[in-house]
């Protein structure tokens, strides 16, 4: 057995082998799809790194890395549960060596966003440095079959899904799930905007400011649609065929990411979002995906599916070059002297 680490710009051939990674992963966090690294690199600027591990030459390992202030892993505000894009067939020593390998080369680096299970947990451990909580992200472990999931959610909740989604019917309300590589790009744009418009006068109506914004769309939602091949969409219908909802996200073999968009607000009394969210559960079962991902947040109509959550952490880590431990506590420090204040910050670098 031969193990080969590489360090290496996005180019074609590693751009391939980590989409070889990807499909071989037993659960690959969406937002490193091809596509969506395509993305980052185009609303950013920047060119990323994979890092990659060969086992009897055939990939097994990635992540996708960047150098800012320090190495950190490719994310992007909107996506959680980021880690090591691991084939099924990698074994605890091979991920031991892909991370003393990564480090040797890069000798700092962050992990933002990273999902608690992650094996670079252990790592920060074993490095007495620190592992910080940043959000929690609902989600919902799919059962075997909707019966079996109806026993892990609120008596309330089956009782209106029953009830919306019968006068829903009545109504003459439907729905249609697709992805998005099967639109022209034309009409992805034309959903997106009907979703950014939803979810607009939403905002408008709380008073609270939204993130879908003219710029957004198109700097970076407008790039997702375009470019990434992992995009589902979800529209809801009235009886005449009129659009009344549309929510937008991302998803692979093993998770469905719920994203955003909105719905009409005449149509509030349908709970449009709780039916969206059963009809994509539907559609999951029907794809044999295990995981509906809500992202971070803690909506109040994420909480009505579930009280299981994923924290996502930020993960520093370093080489055990003397040197490299100093530098990561100074950057830990002004990490959180952003966030936290001087104080507080200096207490938790001296812990670290």
């Amino acid at each position: 057995m031969s193990l080969r680490f590489s360090l290496k710009g996005n180019n074609k051939k590693t751009s391939a082998e980590l989409g070889e990674v990807f499909r071989n992963a037993q659960d690959p966090p969406v937002f490193y799809s091809v596509g969506m690294l395509k993305v980052l690199e185009k609303i950013s600027g920047v060119k990323l790194q994979i890092a990659l591990l060969h086992k009897n030459e055939i990939p097994i390992l990635a992540l996708p890395i960047v150098k800012k202030n320090i190495w950190t892993n490719a994310n992007f505000p909107g996506w959680d549960n980021l880690d090591l894009v691991q084939s099924a067939s990698a074994l605890k020593a091979d991920v031991d060596y892909f991370w003393t390998a990564l480090l040797n080369e890069v000798k700092l680096l962050k992990l933002s966003s990273f999902s608690q299970k992650s094996t670079a947990i252990h790592l920060a451990q074993k490095q007495k440095f620190k592992i910080v909580d940043r959000r929690k992200c609902p989600y919902i472990p799919l059962k075997s079959s909707w019966e079996e999931l109806n026993q892990t959610i609120s008596k309330k909740l089956v009782r209106n899904l029953r009830q919306y989604g019968n006068k829903a019917l009545r109504d003459g309300i439907h729905y249609k799930i697709r992805e998005a590589q099967s639109i022209s790009i034309e009409e992805r744009n034309g959903l997106l905007r009907t979703a950014f418009a939803y979810h607009n006068m939403r905002m408008k109506d709380l008073n609270q400011d939204s993130k879908f914004t003219p710029e957004a769309f198109e700097s970076y939602h407008k790039s997702v649609f375009e470019l990434a091949d992992n995009v589902f969409i979800i529209e809801a219908f009235n009886a005449t065929g009129e659009n009344i909802a549309c929510f937008y996200g991302l998803f692979n073999k093993y998770r469905l990411a719920y994203f955003n968009g909105g719905f009409n607000q005449d149509y509030t009394e349908y709970s449009l979002g709780t039916l969206l969210v059963s009809e994509l559960i539907s559609f999951a079962y029907q794809e044999n995906i295990k995981v509906f991902d809500f992202l971070r947040g803690r909506e109040g109509y994420k909480l009505k599916w579930t009280d299981v959550f994923d924290w996502n952490k930020d993960i520093y880590l370093s080489n055990n070059n003397l040197f490299s431990k100093l530098k990561l506590r100074v950057y830990f420090f002004d990490d959180m002297r952003k966030r936290l204040g001087t104080k507080k910050a200096l207490k938790l670098a001296l812990a670290a």
